[in-house]
């Protein structure tokens, strides 16, 4: 029970600190010098991969997680049930 619960606990702090739409590093990316082909063109910002921004499985991250939970608790108690 303390390893189920461990896991789930994880899971939501993963979940809570993944899509922070700060970033950590960008203070340290405008304080440093940066090195580029031409000194005096300024270097381009990164925006992301092309494509759309909504992409189709971001709908169905909450039924991933319910259902991974649900896979983790089915085996801990076919586990228990068989050590019995």
């Amino acid at each position: 029970m303390k390893k189920t619960l461990f896991i789930l606990i994880l899971l939501i702090y993963g979940f809570s600190h993944a899509q922070e739409e700060t970033n950590r590093f960008k203070e340290s990316e405008s304080t440093g010098a940066s090195v580029s082909a031409n000194s005096s063109a300024p270097a381009e910002e990164f925006k992301g991969p092309p494509g759309d921004d909504d992409l189709p499985i971001d709908d169905y991250i909450p039924l991933l997680a319910i259902t991974a939970i649900g896979i983790i608790v089915y085996v801990s108690y076919r586990r228990k049930s068989l050590a019995r």
